[in-house]
């Protein structure tokens, strides 16, 4: 019997690592839960926010996230050990093993039942959001994200799509953008202050979106 491609992927190997101890629906009550982060670096910050509350229950909580999130990550509420996925390290003693992203399942999260306790991230421990100093601080200052990673491009903007923006006075747009679209904002239809260099990784990305007032952002993981 051939298994679906999800369950084959879950019932093979991650980076060398054999799947076990998968959860089945279990409790966590009084277990060692290692949540493994594999999917993209958004999904992990947005289900970040079911950490502490997983710590409610399990005796253990042992998180294996991508390692441009870790100091995002670093001294959050509800883990108490935070490891490198992308290594072939032997993994330490769990009795449950679950994808962060099937959190909301096993919690049967709904609208009004989601963790909302924020900031559930302690971004402002990272390098000082105080770096980004505005000079004209009379105005806004909006951060801006046109285009999705190249595996989905429908989430994207053109460039010629922020056009409208130039009707809003009082604010200064920055770009957030990374990649090869971040050189657009030079035929950009308004002005946009180059802020990429800046924010190539997430401790200075966090910093500067600590230090703007807005940020407008397709589907990726700045938004999240």
């Amino acid at each position: 019997m051939t298994l679906p491609r999800r369950l084959a992927e879950r019932s093979g190997s991650f980076i060398g690592q054999p799947h076990q101890l998968l959860w089945n629906g279990d409790s966590f009550t009084n277990r060692r839960v290692l949540v493994r982060c594999e999917h993209g670096l958004g999904d992990t910050i947005m289900f970040a926010r079911y950490f502490p509350l997983l710590r409610t229950q399990a005796r253990r909580v042992i998180v294996k996230a991508q390692p441009m999130l870790l100091p995002l990550l670093q001294g959050m509420e509800g883990v108490d050990l935070l490891l490198n996925a992308w290594t072939t390290d032997s993994e330490p003693p769990h009795d449950v093993a679950i994808e962060c992203m099937e959190l909301a399942y096993a919690f049967r999260s709904k609208p009004e039942t989601l963790p909302s306790t924020v900031p559930y991230l302690l971004a402002n421990r990272l390098r000082g959001a105080a770096s980004f100093y505005w000079s004209n601080e009379c105005k806004y200052h909006a951060g801006l994200v046109w285009a999705a990673s190249d595996w989905d491009t429908t989430r994207s903007l053109a460039i010629d799509d922020l056009a409208p923006l130039a009707k809003t006075g009082g604010v200064v747009f920055h770009s957030l953008q990374q990649g090869d679209r971040a050189n657009e904002i030079a035929s950009a239809p308004i002005r946009i202050e180059p802020l990429s260099e800046k924010t190539r990784d997430i401790a200075g990305a966090a910093a500067a979106i600590l230090a703007l007032d807005l940020v407008i952002a397709v589907d990726t993981m700045v938004a999240h």
